[in-house]
């Protein structure tokens, strides 16, 4: 693997866009934390936005570490990173705050949110989403040669906007402007507010990053700030399972039954591939356009404009929203098994 090196400056403007795109993807297109305005709500800052850096840090930094990259492998780094929301949350044993499990519960593991939470929503849109925009950004204006070193490889073909990718990426947005407008009950304002100012700050950092000499590798850790990255995250699980609805923490078997979850994960990721030697991309990747910061604009202009739609003529859409949502729970273990035998298969 071809490292660059990056600067303290770099690093910490890579960091802070890399952080906010994952809380883009999974809070704002989530709703959960546009009731707030993230960016200026102190729990927010202090915890929500922390919390999706570290764990999209820590996992890519694994997936670095061991070799294991590919889209696929990403997707089961991602399951881990969806965990979370057990200990912390609390949501994969108890159900959505304020809530009961909606389908109930096997084994104290809440079935619906399970499949949506571990099979779809943090795997694509916490982690494997801001990775593949971060590296849209760091293509704008290079050369081939500039480009083969600068992001992975193997993850050239989903950077292009060839019809599949196109199509996701629209299901994604409407799926997200969906669940914003019914998250911040319809409010207009919380929406255009929440959603326009998190565009707003990806713009900035990411104007930033351009000017510096910025990469995929801008985001690897050294053994010092993967230390710390480890203790900051051990703390905020000890503290947060403790002091977080603590009245969601479950039985002996829901607790025993996740760790067994994990290390089922930790196996598959182990039994998939390593990509030992990246072969470099030539110029006949580059014949064709790759997305660009231009289309991420685009993309975040339609789904705010379809938020504000959702938001103004409600009704007809509540229905779709539900739709959308059961459609998720039940296509999550489909898209597992799938990612899985793709990563084994190498």
């Amino acid at each position: 693997m071809i490292q660059t090196e990056s600067t303290s400056k770099t690093r910490l403007i890579s960091f802070l866009l890399i952080g906010t795109l994952s809380m883009f993807f999974a809070e704002i297109f989530s709703g959960a934390s546009a009731t707030r305005l993230w960016f200026i709500d102190p729990w927010s800052l202090i915890v929500t936005w922390p919390l999706y850096f570290a764990h999209t840090i820590f996992f890519l930094n694994l997936a670095f570490r061991t070799k294991r990259t590919s889209m696929h492998q990403l997707y089961l780094w991602g399951m881990l990173f969806a965990l979370y929301e057990s200990w912390i949350t609390k949501v994969l044993w108890a159900g959505y705050i304020g809530q009961d499990p909606i389908l109930g519960t096997i084994g104290g593991i809440a079935i619906l949110e399970f499949s949506t939470l571990v099979f779809f929503w943090h795997p694509f849109l916490a982690f494997i989403m801001p990775i593949m925009v971060f590296q849209v950004f760091v293509t704008e204006n290079k050369n081939s040669e500039q480009i083969t070193t600068e992001i992975l490889p193997n993850h050239a073909k989903y950077l292009y906007p060839k019809r599949k990718n196109i199509v996701f990426i629209i299901l994604l947005v409407i799926i997200g402007s969906l669940f914003l407008s019914l998250n911040t009950g319809y409010n207009v304002l919380l929406t255009i507010g929440a959603s326009l100012g998190t565009v707003v700050l990806i713009v900035l950092f990411t104007k930033l990053a351009q000017r510096q000499s910025f990469s995929i590798h801008s985001l690897q850790l050294g053994k010092t700030g993967f230390i710390v990255t480890i203790v900051y995250l051990a703390i905020l699980y000890v503290v947060t399972f403790f002091i977080l609805v603590p009245e969601r923490i479950p039985g002996f078997l829901p607790i025993i039954l996740m760790i067994l979850i994990y290390l089922a994960i930790i196996l598959l990721v182990k039994f998939s591939k390593p990509i030992e030697n990246e072969i470099p991309l030539n110029d006949s990747y580059f014949k064709e356009r790759l997305f660009n910061f231009r289309d991420f604009l685009i993309y975040s202009g339609l789904f705010v404009g379809l938020s504000v739609v959702f938001c103004i003529i409600p009704q007809p859409f509540l229905i779709i929203s539900t739709i959308a949502f059961l459609a998720i729970f039940l296509f999550g273990p489909v898209i597992f098994i799938y990612m899985t035998y793709r990563a084994l298969r190498g």
